[in-house]
């Protein structure tokens, strides 16, 4: 999927009252780590569940008022995870992945700043040919996490 051809389904799919006062950005070549595994099926997660994956396109709508929605088309790269005991492979079959508050991680403002802004609500699929896409939902004001740790 092109970048342009993602930004097009982003714009379709969000309702013309976001877009109307909003702003959308679109970033290219992003880095991240996902899930290659359905974390609540898995009893060890994350042990071999993890892995590298280069996004082609990131899109970022944010509505006027401040709230937003992410979009992520990647794909699954050969680069091994931080915790070689992490490191996981494309699924046999299809994996959907998706939670709410305080689980997904802003890669938009990872990439801008590094900072970690949480999500409250996402969902990410995972095919075996490697291929990952990603949507997430962030309110107006930052959610108030628990540190990890």
């Amino acid at each position: 999927m092109t970048s342009a051809t993602l930004t097009g389904l982003a714009v379709l799919i969000l309702p013309g009252v976001v877009l109307a006062d909003g702003h959308v950005e679109v970033l290219e070549n992003v880095p991240t780590v996902v899930a290659v595994v359905d974390p609540s099926t898995t009893p060890d997660f994350p042990v071999a569940s993890l892995s590298r994956a280069d996004c082609e396109v990131l899109v970022r709508v944010e509505a006027a008022d401040g709230s937003a929605q992410e979009f992520m088309s990647c794909q699954l790269s050969d680069e091994p995870v931080m915790e070689p005991d992490f490191q996981g492979s494309a699924p046999e079959s299809v994996v959907i992945d998706a939670g709410g508050e305080c689980i997904w991680t802003s890669d938009y403002w990872y990439t801008k700043d590094e900072s970690e802004v949480k999500a409250s609500a996402f969902e990410m699929t995972v095919t075996p040919s490697g291929r990952v896409f990603a949507w997430s939902s962030f309110p107006a004001e930052p959610l108030d996490c628990p540190e990890e740790g």
